[in-house]
């Protein structure tokens, strides 16, 4: 029985805040690309013979807003690409492609939400009663706990 291929992006769909960057890896022998077509045609026909598809073309340094044509070149093990990220620099909703396997349907989506906003200025962050500190050392100890876990997070949906 010859080896079988399921052609989609695992999450089809990602939600990131402007700034942050989204890593695809391949580890599979089948050859696939990361497409934004941000208005381009499509390359047609698509295939292989293609040198476009192989050459991959960058988001600008500044990050991908929606404008333009950003691909990773075809990867996969044995091709030479095994990674490709992008950085979002602006909110929206941005569909991507694998020219190579467009016409089964593999595509994905980045949600890119507005950054977040600075924290408000609150005081200088004394406590002048020793209970207030316990709490607020409680209360910090969670935050690092919390953070620390959407660290994990983010590393794994970037993957």
């Amino acid at each position: 029985m010859p080896p079988s291929d399921v052609q989609q992006f695992f999450p089809p769909s990602m939600n990131v805040r402007v700034g942050d960057t989204v890593t695809w890896r391949s580890s599979v022998p089948t050859p696939h690309t990361v497409s934004f077509l941000g208005g381009t045609p499509l390359i047609v026909p698509p295939s292989l013979e293609n040198p476009k598809i192989f050459a991959p073309t960058p988001a600008p340094a500044a990050g991908y807003d929606g404008v333009g044509y950003v691909n990773s070149g075809v990867m996969g093990v044995g091709f030479p690409g095994q990674g490709f990220s992008v950085n979002f620099s602006r909110a929206g909703t941005f569909g991507y492609v694998c020219i190579l396997h467009i016409s089964q349907g593999m595509g994905g989506t980045i949600n890119v939400a507005a950054a977040a906003p600075a924290p408000p200025k609150t005081g200088s962050g004394a406590a002048s009663n020793p209970a207030t500190s316990m709490a607020l050392v409680g209360v910090l100890a969670v935050l690092a706990l919390a953070t620390v876990g959407g660290a994990r997070l983010a590393s794994r949906r970037a993957r």
